[in-house]
């Protein structure tokens, strides 16, 4: 048995996790801290936090992520119902806010880089797309265009 969380490595511990997500090729657990308004990075063999990705003004209250192929990481969010994309290395790519979404609750991300949100206040689930994003664009991470909702 092992776990995850509590105070390590000098980082606050968990406060409401919400939903979890595996990148495999990196041995990595991601963790919808909510009301930490983050996104805890543990590397799963160690159990230590080894990344965090805060809002910074892109979202609050994360309550679902997935990781894609690329490594990419997709937060959803309670209250503005925002789709976030970062990379891999934890920098902000671009976001996706639907006219009368209020609370991405789920998501998860197929092979394809499609991206299924589950949108619980209207019923429904979106589908979007995640664009390939060049390495200028992901150091710039003004998010033109990165996620289009699929038609």
């Amino acid at each position: 048995t092992r776990i995850f969380g509590g105070n390590v490595s000098g980082i606050k511990g968990l406060k409401f996790p919400w939903e979890l997500a595996i990148n495999n090729k990196e041995k990595l657990l991601l963790v919808c801290d909510a009301k930490n308004n983050r996104v805890a990075i543990f590397d799963t063999v160690t159990g230590e936090v080894v990344k965090e990705i805060k809002g910074g003004g892109h979202f609050k209250s994360p309550r679902s992520v997935d990781v894609d192929n690329e490594g990419r990481i997709v937060i959803g969010e309670e209250g503005e119902g925002k789709i976030v994309v970062f990379d891999e290395e934890g920098r902000f790519l671009d976001e996706w806010k639907g006219e009368g979404v209020d609370f991405a609750c789920s998501l998860a991300v197929s092979s394809e880089g499609k991206v299924y949100v589950g949108d619980q206040s209207n019923n429904r689930v979106i589908i979007l797309k995640i664009e390939e994003v060049n390495e200028e664009e992901a150091e710039i991470g003004v998010g033109k265009g990165v996620v289009q909702k699929e038609v």
